[in-house]
């Protein structure tokens, strides 16, 4: 949403600065929201004999293979997510020729996204349906599959003398339909992971994975916009490539999984 709704401010108002103006005052309002809506509850200490199980639960919780083999994928499919959110709308502005020298306009990559983000939504129970039958390992093969598809598409997308627009509308339906298939099924795997008096252990882990996503993926995205045209094309197909790693770490996981 906010991709979109950028987009659609900068072709009104034509300054990119009121963008940070308008997530500050943001902030603002969720401070006061968090401040006035939400009461504190009485702080309790914290017995010795709590602190040492805490810390046992965490040991336990990297002990266990299975879940450090998802760790491993699971990051690099929040490297995928953050350069949708990332480098791809620049990569849009800068390189993906449409009928000029220049890339899209802001109006053109709002309405990309907002097609993205629509697919999205549409997609989200028939998808979540059809990969229910298949195990969680399978569903995310699924979804690596179609990252591999969607990043090639990106660069056939920077790279084709015309056409560039529908190229662009392909990958990014595709990017939705990948992460329509992954979230349900990384978030299923994790609950099937964990001991129950331990979930909440696995998924904090679990949603340290996307920091360490975001962390490697955007200084990377960065890195390759900043480097010449023949680079900055490949990287997309780098990505593609990624995918194998994935592919076969999950077939890893899934026969430790079944012995």
């Amino acid at each position: 949403m906010g991709i979109v709704l950028a987009g659609l401010l900068i072709a009104i108002i034509g300054s990119y600065r009121w963008l940070f103006v308008i997530d500050a005052i943001s902030f603002l309002v969720f401070f006061g929201v968090i401040y006035l809506g939400i009461s504190e509850t009485e702080q309790q200490q914290i017995k010795e004999l709590e602190k040492t199980e805490y810390f046992a639960s965490w040991m336990a919780v990297l002990s266990d293979r299975r879940f450090l083999v998802y760790i491993a994928v699971n990051i690099f499919f929040t490297i995928y997510i953050s350069q949708i959110h990332s480098t791809l709308p620049l990569y849009f502005k800068n390189f993906v020729i449409k009928s000029t020298t220049e890339g899209f306009a802001q109006t053109t990559i709002s309405v990309l996204f907002a097609w993205h983000l629509v697919l999205a939504i549409i997609c989200q129970l028939p998808v979540t349906s059809a990969l229910k039958r298949c195990s969680h390992t399978l569903a995310l093969t699924v979804s690596a599959i179609l990252w591999a598809i969607g990043f090639g598409l990106i660069w056939v997308s920077g790279t084709v003398p015309s056409h560039n627009l529908v190229w662009v509308i392909l990958a990014l339906g595709v990017f939705a339909v990948a992460i329509v298939s992954y979230t349900p099924s990384a978030a299923s795997l994790v609950t099937e992971l964990a001991p129950e008096n331990q979930r909440g252990v696995y998924f904090s882990i679990n949603a340290v994975c996307w920091g360490v996503g975001y962390f490697i993926g955007h200084p990377l995205g960065g890195w390759a916009l900043d480097q010449p045209r023949i680079i900055t094309d490949s990287f997309w197909l780098g990505f593609s490539l990624s995918v194998v790693i994935v592919v076969v770490i999950l077939q890893y996981l899934n026969r430790i999984w079944t012995d």
